[in-house]
């Protein structure tokens, strides 16, 4: 039998084993979920009410994020992210249809926005990102 997590303020279908999971992982360098050679930071965690996660990305040289789109089936799931140190050369996150977007700035849906980073040919790039769901 597995138990879901759930609250009457909670959106979100994750059990409890999932949710563990994630949460050992705080503060941990982990290999991003893209398995492409860059690494995400969990720094916070909340699957209630409003289900989101902070996390910081490291991308090293060689690494990169194909297009893709987050799965999200039957919610709606944003992201935010802050461009904290970019790439020499490469790195260059592209989207389409932001809702904002600047050369540090990036807000989008990423279930409905194809999105990539392109190849770190020099240096590293790191970004602090926001992803929250809603029904």
């Amino acid at each position: 039998m597995q138990f879901r997590l759930w609250a009457p303020f909670m959106i979100s279908n994750l059990s409890w084993k999932e949710f563990w999971a994630m949460a050992r992982t705080w503060l941990q360098w982990k290999e991003g979920r893209q398995k492409t050679g860059y690494d995400s930071l969990l720094l916070f965690l909340n699957p209630f009410l409003v289900p989101f996660h902070v996390l910081i990305l490291r991308f090293p040289e060689g690494s990169r994020i194909p297009p893709h789109k987050d799965r999200a089936k039957g919610f709606r799931h944003y992201r935010l992210n802050f461009l904290i140190k970019s790439a020499k050369k490469g790195g260059q996150f592209i989207t389409e249809g932001s809702i904002y977007q600047s050369k540090y700035v990036n807000f989008f849906r990423s279930d409905i926005c194809k999105h990539e980073v392109t190849k770190i040919e020099e240096g590293s790039r790191y970004v602090f990102s926001i992803g929250w769901i809603l029904s």
